[in-house]
């Protein structure tokens, strides 16, 4: 039986706090269900279902050797790149060096989290989106800042354009037509 992912889906990926939805190749996904994805940025990745069955004490075997030997574990950890190059000190202050940022793509966005859970639980994320027009609700209150390009919002019937250097509040439970006229970064503040 085919594999379906619907709206309710999706809805449980957000609420876990998930960007990716790996399904079978053949699922059938509903267009709401792709919609409400991209629309979080969650990405629906399809991959193909392997005949061939892993025993599970071969892998668990496997995996206990490689863990064993202590070069290659801390040849894993030396490897990890840093979403970006950033300096610290002693009382922590930390300072994040832009170019470096990377980001990773969530459906039409690309997405970095800079800083997490700090002035009681805020988040702070570098965004770039692509030229797009959507409708968007927002859950949780957000604050952005457009660092580059012009975005479009509809604000009570209203086209009202935002330029480089200009902030957008959106209160809690609200929704909006955003549309990226190009390619933007931005940087937002939201609660987690």
């Amino acid at each position: 039986m085919k594999q379906l992912v619907s709206i309710a889906t999706i809805l449980k990926l957000i609420e876990a706090d998930q960007t990716e939805c790996c399904v079978e190749e053949r699922a059938i996904v509903t267009p709401a269900a792709m919609d409400l994805a991209e629309e979080h940025g969650i990405s629906i990745i399809k991959e193909k279902k392997s005949n061939e069955m892993i025993e599970q004490s071969h892998l668990l075997d496997s995996l206990k050797v490689l863990m064993s030997n202590r070069d290659f574990v801390q040849n894993m950890i030396n490897n990890l790149e840093e979403p970006y190059r950033y300096e610290t000190d002693s009382s922590d202050i930390k300072l994040i060096y832009g170019e470096s940022i990377q980001l990773f793509s969530q459906g039409s966005w690309k997405k970095q989290t800079l800083f997490s859970n700090i002035f009681g639980g805020l988040t702070i994320d570098f965004l770039e989106t692509s030229k797009k027009t959507y409708q968007h609700h927002f859950e949780a209150e957000e604050f952005l800042l457009l660092l580059e390009g012009q975005a479009t919002f509809d604000m009570d019937g209203k086209k009202v354009i935002a330029k480089k250097g200009d902030c957008v509040h959106f209160p809690k439970n609200t929704s909006t037509q955003v549309s990226f006229d190009e390619v933007c970064k931005l940087l937002t503040i939201h609660p987690k």
